[in-house]
């Protein structure tokens, strides 16, 4: 008889140390886990793991139908990455709860209506079956018996599938739920590196229903795809993000960590907000001194961290943005974080991107 590790879904096996779910021994009258998600849980040590987007397209394909509900995760704090159509195409025909995960790392002083709101609106441009919109916090269980009772009253005596990125907190979200009803089963096996979760885990919840949380979707435009493991520590956000505001007037440039350059190149002295993880540092420098200041501390950690796939300044590709209104806007930077300003019509701004990270600009969250 086949058996899962119950940490990451794999199926276990004992002949490649190298391939997912290896085990030294099946034990098979006890739960089991891999030994990759053994040394993630006991030794913070874990093994990254790419699922190809066909492994992917085959459970959905083979698994879920019109009928189950869908419990979409995304992360509150990396929104335009977690929110996008790409994860649309594979449950346009299901009814949807949005379920807006890690609360707890924007301002407590934000209004949690206005926040739902502004969801419902960003979430109609990829879908009208969104049947509820839910603020959650798997790290201080907020709303989880909430979030329990909208499965309970949605499932209709079908399997419930929690969909979402890698990262944006499916497995804490059912650890939370497991914990707070006392539930028999196991923990899930949760970590801030991409692909815990291997295959599908299956979560009884009554005698009919069963939560299943699925692997997570990979978004290549993320930050996180190109940072060092020894470097995710500065975007693993754990805690309250603490706004950072400056004036800056026109050629004037703020780096954050190595990893982006943010230049003010034209326009009237103005306000910028930038909400990234508290560990990166901010640098502020004249437009003129921003590619040399780079060059100048590749090897130090002045600019910390660097992405792994920019060696000097040059190798960023620059982004020019003109503001075409006058608003309140949010410059989104995939898996990094947001700047916030009011913009002014014909303003200029210059992003400097490692290849590969992608970025949108939305109204204002905050």
């Amino acid at each position: 008889m086949s058996k899962y590790c119950y940490g990451c879904g794999a199926l276990l096996q004992t002949t490649n140390k190298d391939q997912i779910g290896y085990v030294p021994r099946i034990k098979d009258n006890e739960e089991m886990l891999c030994l990759r998600c053994y040394r993630s849980i006991h030794y913070h040590e874990f093994k990254k793991i790419n699922i190809e987007q066909t492994y992917f397209d085959k459970l959905i394909n083979d698994n879920i139908t019109r009928k189950n509900l869908i419990v979409l995760v995304v992360d509150l704090f990396d929104l335009s990455s977690s929110l996008n159509e790409s994860i649309f195409k594979y449950i346009k025909h299901n009814q949807i709860l949005l379920v807006a995960n890690k609360r707890d790392l924007i301002l407590k002083n934000v209004n949690n209506n206005k926040i739902r709101n502004y969801l419902k609106e960003y979430v109609k441009q990829y879908s009208d079956n969104v049947i509820e919109v839910l603020i959650t916090s798997a790290n201080k269980k907020y709303h989880i018996d909430k979030l329990l009772s909208l499965i309970f009253e949605y499932h209709n005596n079908y399997h419930v599938y929690m969909l979402g990125l890698s990262n944006v907190g499916k497995s804490s979200l059912i650890n939370a739920i497991l914990k707070s009803k006392d539930i028999n089963e196991q923990l899930i096996t949760v970590s801030n590196y991409l692909n815990t979760t291997l295959d599908m885990i299956e979560i009884p919840l009554n005698n009919k229903v069963s939560l299943i949380d699925m692997p997570g979707l990979n978004y290549l435009g993320q930050m996180i795809n190109y940072v060092k493991e020894d470097d995710l520590n500065y975007l693993d956000t754990k805690k309250e993000i603490k706004a950072r505001t400056y004036q800056l007037d026109s050629d004037q440039s703020i780096y954050i960590g190595g990893l982006v350059c943010f230049s003010y190149v034209n326009g009237e002295r103005n306000g910028f907000t930038f909400f990234v993880n508290n560990p990166l540092k901010i640098h502020r420098t004249k437009y003129d001194s921003s590619f040399s200041l780079f060059d100048n501390h590749t090897t130090d950690h002045l600019l910390s961290p660097k992405p792994i796939n920019v060696n000097q300044a040059s190798d960023f590709i620059k982004h020019t943005i003109t503001i075409k209104e006058d608003d309140k806007m949010d410059i989104v930077i995939a898996g990094l974080g947001w700047i916030t300003f009011f913009g002014f019509i014909g303003d200029e701004i210059e992003l400097l991107l490692p290849p590969g990270v992608t970025y949108n600009i939305r109204p204002a969250l905050i």
